[in-house]
């Protein structure tokens, strides 16, 4: 997959994004890795995913105990 800027300067432009987009993540050139901000193709498609998928399940193993160390214990 091609990656290419977070979001694209001709659709979304606020001048404190364009300077720091070279810090932002990633965007790939698949429609399910861009982020468009068009409100009217969003407002239909993101009531029809299915968050339950396995493509939105984290292991927190590790991400606890690295957790735990960082706060003593507390999470």
């Amino acid at each position: 997959m091609r990656f290419g800027p977070w979001i694209d300067e001709e659709e979304f432009n606020p001048n404190y994004l364009l300077r720091s987009l070279h810090l932002m993540p990633k965007a790939g050139n698949k429609p399910e890795w861009r982020h468009t901000q068009d409100y009217w193709v969003e407002k239909d498609v993101f009531p029809n995913i299915d968050l339950d998928d396995s493509a939105f399940a984290y292991d927190y193993s590790g991400a606890d105990a690295t957790a735990r160390r960082r706060t003593g214990g507390v999470t």
